[in-house]
C-alpha cells in the first residue's frame, strides 16, 4: 500500500487529498468439493475471493477454517502442469463508490457473507489488494471517494483426465480439507483511495459530490 498526497482545484478552491493504493495479483477460484476427502458436507461447485493469498489449481481448501494447504495436491506437479487448460480471458473494468462500509467493501471485491464473517472472526489474513478492507475512515468528517480498477489475464483449469487420475490417495484420509482448487481466474487489482477532511457534514456531502 502506498500513499500521496495531492493538491486539487475544484471551482476555483484549492484543497489537498491523500491518496491511498492497494495493488496486488488477484486471483478468484473455483473450487470443486470432493466427497472422499469430506463425506460430511454436501458435494457442490463454490467461488471464493483469492484476497492476496497465494492459489494455483490442485491446492486442497477446507471451508471449514477458510484455510488453503499449501504444499498438499491429490496429483502429481508435473502432471498438473502437463494437462493443464489455460484460456485467455482478458477483461478490464473500473468502478467509483462513496461508501466506506464494510459491507459495500466487501461487494466490490466479490467477497461471500461466510468468508467475510471468517475475515471478522480473525480466520482470514487478507493481503494485497483485500488490504483495502482494513481501510476505515478515523473521522465523521473524512470525506472518501474510491476507485477500483480490475483485470483478468487468463483462466486455467484441471481436466478431466486429472481429476480421474489421483496421484496420492493416501491424502483422502487425512480429511483435512474439504474441497480441491479445480480452477483460477488470474488477473489483478486495484483500489485507490481519496481523502479529505471537511470541518463539518454539509462540507463533507459538498465535496463528495463533487468527487463523484
Amino acid at each position: 500500500m502506498s500513499c500521496v498526497s495531492h493538491t486539487l482545484m475544484t471551482e476555483g478552491q484549492r484543497f489537498s487529498v491523500n491518496t491511498s493504493l492497494y495493488f496486488a495479483i488477484s486471483r478468484a477460484i473455483y473450487e470443486f468439493t470432493c466427497p472422499h476427502i469430506s463425506t460430511e458436507m454436501d458435494s457442490k461447485v463454490i467461488e471464493v475471493a483469492a484476497l492476496g493469498r497465494p492459489l494455483h489449481p490442485g491446492m486442497l481448501y477446507d471451508c471449514r477454517s477458510d484455510t488453503f494447504t499449501p504444499g498438499v495436491s491429490l496429483w502429481d506437479e508435473a502432471a498438473i502442469k502437463r494437462d493443464m487448460s489455460v484460456k485467455p480471458q482478458p477483461r478490464s473494468s473500473f468502478h467509483f463508490t462513496a461508501f466506506d462500509s464494510l459491507s459495500e467493501k466487501a461487494n466490490l471485491l466479490d467477497v461471500s457473507a461466510s468468508l467475510k464473517a471468517s475475515f471478522l472472526g480473525g480466520l482470514v489474513e487478507v493481503g494485497g489488494s483485500a488490504s483495502y478492507l482494513n481501510d476505515r475512515a478515523s473521522s465523521m468528517h473524512q470525506c472518501r471517494v474510491t476507485m477500483q480498477y480490475k483485470q483478468t489475464t487468463e483462466f486455467k483449469q484441471l481436466t478431466m483426465t486429472q481429476l480421474g487420475k489421483v496421484t496420492y490417495p493416501q491424502v483422502f484420509d487425512q480429511k483435512t480439507a474439504t474441497h480441491v482448487v479445480t480452477a483460477v481466474l488470474y488477473g489483478a487489482e486495484a483500489f485507490m483511495v481519496f481523502d479529505q477532511m471537511a470541518s463539518d457534514d454539509k462540507e463533507n456531502k459538498i465535496s463528495r459530490g463533487t468527487w463523484t
